[in-house]
């Protein structure tokens, strides 16, 4: 996930000897798997909500090469991806984060007085997508789709946002 390697390509990196008829399988697999890819109705919303408001939104994803593509092409509205495969690093690791912060023109801190505007992260990972972007000043979320956590949806979580927005503003 940190290379830009085709099936083959991984392949031969990691020194598998697969068969042309074996290779042609697993290819016609992922192919397959990259077809079935969908967008979580709860993604689309959020992401309408925040743009209403004017917030900009970032992908940052630890992801094998060839689903960069789809994820680009599912979520062409997205201002920036940092994607592990392109960078070289993977989350946790601070630069992935930073990426998408020069990205999206954002400077990650905590101190709110300095600015009323904040850079958050969510994702399904607490160690990738909450602790390791806390880091480096980003306020970083768990999104737990089982219900047994504070957000357990992407519109949620947007809702949360803008509460918080309006908080903000308010100056409470």
């Amino acid at each position: 996930m940190t290379s830009s390697l085709s099936l083959e390509e991984a392949a031969e990196h990691f020194g598998i000897t697969v068969s042309p008829k074996r290779m042609n399988w697993l290819q016609d697999a992922l192919d397959d798997e990259l077809a079935s890819i969908t967008v979580y109705p709860a993604a689309i919303e959020a992401m309408r909500l925040l743009r209403s408001e004017g917030m900009a939104i970032g992908i940052c994803s630890n992801l094998a090469q060839p689903f960069g593509p789809v994820l680009r092409d599912l979520f062409r509205e997205v201002d920036g991806f940092a994607l592990s495969y392109e960078l070289g690093v993977m989350k946790p690791h601070a630069g992935i984060y930073r990426e998408i912060c020069h990205l999206l023109s954002v400077r990650p801190s905590w101190d709110m007085k300095a600015s009323s505007e904040q850079v958050v992260m969510i994702g399904d990972s607490l160690r990738c997508d909450q602790d390791g972007p806390r880091t480096i000043g980003i306020f970083g979320y768990h999104l737990d789709r089982t219900g047994a956590g504070r957000i357990s949806s992407l519109t949620q979580f947007a809702e949360l946002l803008l509460e918080q927005q309006c908080r903000l503003k308010r100056g409470e």
